[in-house]
């Protein structure tokens, strides 16, 4: 993996996928509470293929965005088509089932290594979700504070996680947006709720949750090629200082750009990069390089490039002195 020795990993599908999304035709959850063995033989090969590289894995367990199911599949499932979203958080029902297919793969025996998950040191970390949250607004649009569904709910599900699994760390893939943090640049959503995220209460303040996520994205969300660099201070080094007070590990857990914005990802990467070391971060994924050149045909996002691409050069740095840190 030219270096990577961390993977990060969706280790569900739900569902069947649509034209317009992506399909998926041998899902781990055809319907909800039905599991394909098939299917889930595919993540213990991915596990035993990890293994044998040395490379261990943080498995996601669903996905606030609709593409493999994710929690649009659990209330669709429940409460029928166009139902809130954030029925993934408060319903009992939904959650129950949510646990379900945790236990179903914590507990799980690997048909190749013949090894419990629980007891698999490839797995580096189970996490909640893929950028859990509400859509904008929701919390105070129903007379909730903000963050409070979704604290409760990282707190009920971290909780579930390390009843069944004492081995392996837990983390909530969140972004990274707060309550009430410094503003804001004309941007005031990061930090004053909006997307019903609290961060430190989730990250750092959870005992269940082991080290905190954070993802940065400025093309999409609103900043210019001119002034992306505010993040520097006030979002990777401010949620940096945060966890080092807390005494939690942070990660930066997704960095990318679609191509084009700058004139090279690698100018970006750099900088978010190296805000991210001196501020004392433990580790980077980036979203998304590909291992196997020529394997983009029929990927629509331009997020994504292989080792020859865009972008490359940042993230094979990195790599270089990730192994001179750990020599």
């Amino acid at each position: 993996m030219k270096g990577a020795n961390v993977l990060r990993v969706f280790a569900f599908s739900d569902g069947y996928g649509t034209q317009q999304n992506i399909l998926t035709p041998v899902p781990f959850q055809p319907r909800l509470g039905e599991y394909n063995e098939e299917a889930l033989k595919r993540l213990d090969f991915v596990l035993a293929a990890a293994a044998a590289k040395g490379i261990r894995l943080v498995l996601t367990l669903t996905n606030y965005w609709p593409f493999y199911g994710g929690q649009r599949f659990y209330v669709d499932s429940v409460k029928g088509t166009g139902a809130p979203q954030e029925l993934f958080y408060t319903d009992p029902e939904i959650r129950k089932y949510f646990k379900d297919y945790i236990t179903k793969l914590a507990t799980r025996t690997n048909t190749v290594t013949g090894q419990r998950y629980v007891d698999d040191p490839t797995i580096l970390a189970w996490q909640l979700g893929n950028e859990p949250r509400t859509s904008n607004g929701y919390d105070s649009s129903n007379g909730f504070a903000p963050g409070a569904l979704m604290t409760a709910w990282t707190r009920e599900m971290s909780a579930h996680i390390k009843s069944l699994d004492g081995n392996h760390m837990v983390s909530t893939g969140h972004e990274g947006f707060t309550t009430n943090g410094d503003c804001c640049n004309g941007h005031t959503w990061l930090n004053n709720g909006l997307t019903g995220t609290d961060w430190v209460a989730s990250n750092l303040e959870d005992p269940n949750v082991d080290f905190a996520t954070l993802h940065v994205y400025p093309a999409s969300w609103g900043f210019t090629p001119n002034d992306y660099t505010w993040l520097g201070e006030n979002y990777i080094r401010s949620r940096g200082e945060q966890a080092r007070r807390a005494g939690k590990p942070i990660v930066l857990e997704e960095y990318g750009m679609e191509e084009g914005w700058l004139s090279s990802r690698n100018t970006l990467f750099d900088f978010e990069l190296s805000e991210a070391r001196e501020s004392g971060f433990d580790g980077s994924l980036v979203w998304a390089v590909l291992h196997r050149e020529g394997y983009l045909s029929g990927v629509t996002t331009n997020f994504i490039f292989d080792y020859n691409g865009d972008g490359a050069r940042a993230v094979l740095d990195e790599y270089q002195r990730g192994k001179s840190i750990n020599a």
